[in-house]
């Protein structure tokens, strides 16, 4: 299996054949004898690739899916045109040839099989441009038609799978930890002393609190996924609702040896939005933030108006690594292990599929790691 780094190019070429070569092509794969039967009788999306990357037969599975009655409609689309994926017409090459085409893994998949001339089997992580997220299992196998070697590229749909294991691992992860600090209390107000008594009945309302927002955080997270979450709007002043943020983390254990403070740029801005959910998003990029950061380093929140925005900003020293920054929205998709990975996705999908605004970031090595996100101060109607 290639790594990103060792595919002989960064990014996949972007020639084409000409209409009547691609023609030729589709019609040799559909005249092998029941090469399109056995094909459409698999119920997983399979297709036919060339060694341009432009699909010359799709299975009755993927036609169905791309809204089509036959391979010649597919018109010498590549795999990520015809899925509508959000990069794919960010250059002119289309599917393959844009920077984040690098960290893909459909692509990768299909580069390998053809370069080795062996299965290769990826998973594949992808937005599409809409802001619905994928995760795919991807094989691609070279195959021999009429002495033209081609790719048979099988994808599969693991999106509920990956979500559930990421949901499951984040959330006992998440729960187990304030769990751990409401038993240790527990078991010490035995033996404890009057002031230590109060303290730890402070410690055990603070954690139980946590509890219950972890809960209702992952719970709002699948219903936002499945677009059921309902937005209540209210009035908001953001130096509060920062203030308030500062407050809940400054004494986590996140946050143990690391410094956070709200920018004294920063700008009291009245504006409409959903609390909850607001809340949910700017305290998974102080935790995020907190997370990367060193012992004796700083986190700095700040907000300011800017125009007919409020825009939020959370920074840290920490440079993310660029292949990391191609994919750092992508669910499922983590720098902190395997099956994590909500934190970022779920940041994008509430601000915007729910709150009407927009979440990007900045990250050099000179600069540090900058998250932003930015609301409408009136949402629209």
């Amino acid at each position: 299996m290639t790594s990103i780094e060792k595919l002989p190019t960064r990014y996949a070429p972007a020639e084409r054949y000409s209409p009547d070569e691609l023609a030729e092509q589709m019609h040799r794969a559909s005249s092998i004898a029941l090469l399109p039967e056995i094909f459409d009788a698999i119920p997983d999306l399979i297709m036919l690739v060339n060694d341009r990357r432009q699909i010359i037969f799709a299975n009755r599975a993927l036609r169905s899916l791309a809204g089509i009655s036959s391979s010649p409609e597919l018109d010498g689309r590549r795999p990520g045109e015809l899925f509508g994926c959000m990069h794919s017409d960010k250059e002119e090459g289309g599917c393959g040839t844009a920077e984040p085409c690098a960290t893909c893994g459909a692509l990768r998949a299909v580069l390998n099989s053809q370069r080795t001339g062996a299965l290769d089997i990826q998973e594949s992580r992808f937005t599409r441009q809409d802001g619905v997220s994928f995760d795919f299992q991807v094989h691609a196998v070279p195959i021999d038609l009429e002495g033209e070697t081609y790719t048979v590229v099988t994808v599969k749909d693991i999106s509920h799978e990956k979500r559930r294991r990421a949901l499951e691992r984040v959330f006992f992860h998440d729960i187990l930890n304030v769990m751990t600090i409401v038993l240790n209390s527990a078991y010490m107000l035995r033996e404890s002393d009057a002031e230590t008594e109060v303290m730890l009945q402070d410690t055990l309302e603070e954690s139980t609190e946590r509890l219950l927002c972890e809960i209702l955080s992952h719970q709002g997270l699948l219903a936002a996924e499945d677009g059921d979450l309902a937005v209540e709007l209210a009035a908001i002043d953001s130096l509060v609702l920062l203030t308030d943020l500062v407050a809940v983390h400054r004494h986590s254990d996140l946050a143990r040896g690391v410094t956070l403070f709200i920018d004294p740029a920063s700008e009291p801005v009245r504006f409409e939005s959903d609390p909850t959910l607001l809340r949910r998003v700017l305290g998974n990029m102080v935790k995020n933030a907190l997370e990367a950061a060193q012992p004796g380093e700083t986190v700095t929140v700040k907000c300011l108006s800017q125009g007919d925005e409020v825009e939020f900003s959370v920074h840290n020293s920490t440079h993310i690594p660029r292949n990391a920054q191609l994919q750092i929205f992508q669910r499922s998709f983590s720098t902190k292990g395997k099956d994590r990975g909500l934190g970022t996705y779920g940041m994008r999908l509430l601000t915007e599929q729910y709150l009407h605004g927009r979440v990007y970031f900045t990250s050099t090595r000179e600069q540090g790691t900058t998250f932003f996100a930015c609301y409408p101060i009136t949402p629209p109607e």
